[in-house]
């Protein structure tokens, strides 16, 4: 009798993990993202259709999803920790650095195809002759920077000893360098065409022509922690869409005028670097960098 029972109680004790092991794979993944401050910013767009598309190519494999925005804006400055918990927010893309990689899962696919690692040239009209002449970043170094206190590029040129003019938002950036109170502003090919549009008034700002400044810089997937089969999942599927020639049309579709655009002119690049970017970036993998 006591078999008998001790039998029928592994039975149930099976069934019931069968079952909870099934409930677990049939469970929706939710993905909760940071708002953007603009609702017209195409980078925001952009990132939320690459998470998007992750999750959906890998539906096969991880099951339903729902992909939820925060209801609030979070600043950047403090989103590292919230994503470490995950409650409030547990998915973002960003510029990567060691505190996002010491906090959160990396899912260490560049999510622009490093679009960021070279830079154009933002400058006032009066400052265009200063970069004439210029073949290397100690030359580079002697002018003044502007740059956004809270950004990964701030801390980078820092690091490296560049000559920088501290500013807090992208506004009070572009104004000052139209009021010359700096020289430059090492701005991403995705944006700067963009953001001489939008801030035409600012009559002084023009796009040097003849130099690009490579700054290792690629965005990431971050994932709290405490979500890693969602960390897992977002993997499976930036790999995938990789793999597929994915990511590359997306990129194609969002920033391949601007990328033509700078190509256009013949530019020297000079090697800014950066000595603070984490270990892991996968340069060995040519086919998930963009070729300039």
């Amino acid at each position: 009798m006591a078999n008998y029972l001790l039998d029928n109680y592994k039975i149930i004790i099976i069934v019931l993990s069968l079952y909870t092991f099934s409930q677990s794979l049939l469970a929706k993944d939710i993905a909760i993202v940071n708002i953007s401050r603009d609702k017209t910013d195409d980078r925001f767009k952009y990132n939320y259709q690459v998470l998007d598309t992750a999750l959906k190519i890998t539906q096969p494999d991880f099951g339903e999803y729902e992909l939820k925005l925060a209801e609030q804006y979070i600043p950047k400055q403090r989103l590292i920790p919230i994503i470490s918990k995950g409650k409030v927010v547990n998915a973002t893309i960003a510029v990567t650095n060691v505190e996002w990689e010491d906090n959160t899962i990396a899912i260490k696919i560049p999510v622009r195809r490093g679009i960021l690692n070279y830079r154009v040239i933002m400058t006032n009209k009066q400052s265009l002759g200063s970069f004439k002449n210029i073949s290397h970043i100690d030359q580079l170094k002697q002018l003044r920077v502007c740059l956004d206190r809270q950004s990964s590029t701030w801390q980078t040129f820092n690091h490296l000893g560049f000559n920088l003019v501290n500013a807090y938002n992208d506004r009070s950036l572009f104004t000052m360098l139209n009021k010359n109170r700096c020289d430059y502003i090492p701005r991403g090919v995705h944006e700067v065409f963009l953001e001489l549009e939008n801030y035409k008034s600012l009559t002084n700002l023009v796009l040097e022509p003849s130099l690009l400044l490579y700054i290792p810089a690629p965005f990431y997937i971050f994932v709290s922690p405490n979500t890693p089969k969602l960390a897992e999942r977002f993997k499976v599927g930036m790999e995938r869409m990789a793999s597929q020639g994915i990511l590359t049309a997306l990129v194609e579709d969002s920033e391949g005028e601007y990328i033509k655009r700078v190509k256009q002119t013949s530019r020297s690049v000079l090697k800014v670097g950066n000595p603070l970017l984490p270990d892991g970036a996968p340069f060995n993998r040519a086919e998930l960098w963009l070729k300039w």
